[in-house]
This record gives structure tokens, sequence and C-alpha cells, in this order.
């Protein structure tokens, strides 16, 4: 039996809701974005969503696909134990942090039945670094065994400023890498 939070399925979309929400990957993002995320950054989710209504309601009223979907991030994983994760973790009664995902519709979707999405995970003000990883449910309380756990990945790049993420060798039989 295949778990949903399997990763070696990291690679393809993964079913969150069965034949409606399916998600890709996660991303870091630390860019400004408003004045209640400032600081501390969010996790933007690729995902593609069935739409919610009929195609021609859907441009009158457009809205995000139903069921809504959630984000869990693990307090205590990230290696960041401050005090204020730990408290926030025994407060909870539990160490994921739960938020409904917020959603923005991709300009391409042209009112077909399924359309690209980016979904925003607001983190909590005492996380001080990016999570590893997220856990996407249609719950609002985790399940860790049925969530799709999805790597978080940073924008930032890892080389030098300025530099080529592959470096091309040109000799005199040609080019190679």
């Amino acid at each position: 039996m295949t778990r949903r939070n399997d990763s070696s399925s990291s690679s393809s979309f993964r079913p969150v809701v069965a034949g409606s929400h399916y998600v890709y990957s996660a991303y870091y993002d630390d860019r400004e974005t408003t004045t209640t995320d400032a600081g501390r950054g969010v996790v933007r989710v690729i995902a593609v969503l069935r739409a919610a209504e009929s195609a021609a309601a859907a441009a009158l009223t457009p809205r995000a696909p139903a069921p809504a979907l959630f984000c869990h991030v693990d307090m205590l994983s990230s290696g960041d134990w401050s005090l204020a994760s730990v408290l926030m973790a025994l407060v909870w009664t539990s160490r994921y942090y739960s938020a409904p995902l917020h959603y923005y519709e991709m300009c391409e979707n042209h009112g077909k039945d399924y359309g690209g999405w980016i979904l925003t995970c607001p983190l909590p003000r005492a996380v001080h670094r990016p999570p590893c990883r997220v856990l996407v449910s249609a719950s609002e309380t985790v399940d860790p065994s049925t969530a799709v756990s999805l790597p978080v990945f940073s924008t930032k790049p890892t080389a030098r400023p300025h530099s080529a993420p592959i470096k091309f060798v040109y000799t005199r039989h040609g080019l190679m890498r």
C-alpha cells in the first residue's frame, strides 16, 4: 500500500481530494506579501484544482474550488527550538500549526474544468526559518498518515550570485557540459 505522503512520488501531481484537488510542489517565498505576513514569509503550493462550478458561472463569479484545503506545519521538526515555537506547540496541544490555504487562480485557466492555482500557506510568527515540509489536506485537523507531504524548496540560489547554474566548457571538439 502506498501512503499519500510517500516522497517517492514527489515529481508528480498527488491527489489531496481524489478527482478534484492535486498538488505538485511547494516553495518558500520570503517576499513581503501583506502587512500580516511581513517578515515571516509564506509557503506557496502549486496545484491543479477542479472548477467549483460551470465555466460560464465561474467567469461571472470566480471563487475558489471546494472543499477548502489546509496546510499543516510541523512546529518541532524544523530544528527551530525557539521558546515561542515550543510554547505554541504546548498551547495548541499539537505539534502542528494548521491554517486554511489562500487561493490564487492562474490567468490561463480560461474556464476549463481543471485549472492551475497557487495556494498560499501563511506561516506562524514563531517560525524563524522555512519548514522542511508542509502537509496538505482537506481537513482542518492533521492526520500525517493521510495528508500529502510536500518538501519545501527554496527560491534562493545556492550558487554565487550572477553565476550560471550549469557550467559549459568550450573545447576545440565542441561544447561539453
